[in-house]
């Protein structure tokens, strides 16, 4: 949580950045991945395991040798949004796509920078050196290219509404009506 605070601080006044967080912990349910039962994780890392397994079913077979689960290499992308991860410079741009498509544009995020190490991971012998691959794959500055690229580039409705579709979320997860230029508009 204080990753998501502290960039919304560098790129919002104080009162601003307060109300962009209760929208996430409200309007965006980041309370569940906070909660005691820690059901938003849960919830999200499932949905990552689907879509991984309907759109890059090699590299999920993969994981799914060394049982890893979505909530062990994803978990801190998910509890943080990526604030710990993406650097300083393009976090308003991940916040203003985030703001405006959802989760979807997250989880569209997760799945490019696993495509885009997919020969990698899937090559890796050992557990933790596959884990180490993921977690290092936003550091890899061609994955930071590719990764602005997905930042910087709207989603259309029928991505969206696939990405909805492949995991069984509501409609109301691609609800276009979300908070445009969020930290622009200060």
């Amino acid at each position: 949580m204080n990753f998501i605070v502290a960039q919304l601080l560098l790129h919002c006044s104080e009162t601003f950045a307060f109300w962009l967080f209760v929208a996430l912990i409200k309007d965006y349910k980041m309370e569940e991945i906070y909660g005691l039962q820690l059901r938003g994780l849960f919830l999200h890392s499932a949905v990552i395991e689907v879509l991984l397994q309907a759109n890059l079913p090699e590299l999920h077979q993969r994981l799914h040798q060394f049982n890893l689960k979505a909530n062990i290499y994803a978990g801190e992308w998910i509890v943080g949004l990526f604030a710990s991860v993406i650097p300083t410079e393009h976090m308003g741009a991940f916040f203003d796509k985030f703001f405006e498509q959802r989760w979807p544009f997250f989880y569209q995020l997760v799945l490019t920078l696993l495509k885009r190490h997919e020969k990698e991971i899937r090559h890796e012998e050992d557990m933790y050196s596959l884990l180490r691959q993921i977690k290092v794959a936003y550091l890899d500055r061609n994955t930071n290219t590719v990764a602005d690229q997905t930042i910087n580039r709207d989603l259309t409705e029928a991505e969206a509404h696939g990405l909805v579709s492949q995991t069984g979320q509501s409609e109301e997860s691609v609800d276009r009506e979300g908070v445009k230029n969020t930290c622009d508009s200060d």
